[in-house]
This record gives C-alpha cells, structure tokens and sequence, in this order.
C-alpha cells in the first residue's frame, strides 16, 4: 500500500477485482460524485487479443485449491507431478508467468499482475520464486504453503508455511499420502 496526497484532493482510483475482501474499505457515507468534462486524446492503448479459454479449461479464479508452479519445476514433463497433487486435492493448477512463457500451460492459468488474482482456500507454490507481480495475483489465499530450493526465495516473506527443498521430490510423496489418507 501507498499512502498519497492529491494536489487538489481528487483522484482516481483503480484496483484489480479480489485485490482486496469484499468489505474493505466499506463505508456507510456516500462518497461525493462530480461530473468532470476531461479533453479526449487520442487513444494511447490498442486491443491486441481476446484470450478465450479453451473447451473444457478451468476457472483458476473459482478453485479451493490451486497449486501453483514455476521455473522450480524445470520442465514441460513434471508439470504433471502438479497436477496429479491437484487431482488429489480437489483442485487446479496454475501458474508463474515464467511456466506459461515457456507454454507449458495457458495463458488462462496464469497467476499475478498480468494474469488472474485467486483467493483459494490453500495456495500450494512448487518451485515460485514469489516474485512481487505473482504474489500480486495470490496474496489474499488463505493459507499459502511454498517449497522452493532457495530459503531466501521472497515467497517465503508471505507464505504461512515454507519448506526449504525439492519440489520434485515432495510432491509425488504429498501426493501419495494424499491419497492413502483419503482412501
């Protein structure tokens, strides 16, 4: 958060939907609404492309649970170790901006500044640095558990609980006991 002082005392205020719960900042006064007649010039924004999620793809925004991968995860291939623990969870996997360049998932399962904000019930982070545009995107899940190789990874700053290792080799141990304990 920033605080800021407008010169003349009005401004314009623009938040991504979910950046914060639906009651913050909840006022029972009415703010003052001015009509204000601003000079038109021209356009300094253009429409590059409609991301239209496939048939079939999931609503990340609307997951319990997500688990979320980046670069920790290495390869295309163990993509599947993610989802096979989301499977187990009941939930969807999503991803750092890093894994959808390299199009190891689409572009509608990306999470942070220039892709969704979620808000599941648990945020399991494989191999997510945490850099400030991802943790933009997830900050307001409600339990957020990272592992990552690096113990000075900035996703450990925010996350409830971290686990300094290997993804690689967690996950498909999570995964089995995930399992066993559900029966």
């Amino acid at each position: 958060m920033a605080d800021v002082r407008l010169p003349d005392g009005r401004g314009i205020v623009a938040v991504y939907p979910g950046a914060f719960p639906a009651r913050a900042g909840f006022s029972d006064r009415t703010p003052p609404v001015e009509q204000v007649d601003l000079p038109v010039a021209a356009p300094t924004l253009a429409f590059r492309r409609y991301l239209e999620p496939e048939a079939g793809e999931v609503d990340i925004t609307r997951q319990p649970v997500l688990v979320g991968v980046g670069r920790g995860i290495q390869s295309q291939d163990n993509v599947q170790l993610a989802e096979a623990l989301a499977a187990a969870l009941g939930g969807a996997v999503c991803a750092s901006r890093p894994v959808i360049d390299q199009g190891w998932l689409p572009p509608s399962r990306q999470v942070g500044k220039s892709g969704m904000t979620v808000k599941p019930r648990v945020y399991l982070a494989l191999g997510i640095s945490g850099a400030p545009e991802h943790w933009e995107g997830m900050q307001n899940s409600e339990c957020i558990i990272a592992i990552n190789t690096d113990p000075r990874a900035p996703i450990f700053d925010g996350a409830h609980y971290g686990v300094v290792g290997d993804a690689l080799e967690l996950v498909p141990i999570l995964t089995e006991k995930v399992k066993a304990r559900k029966g």
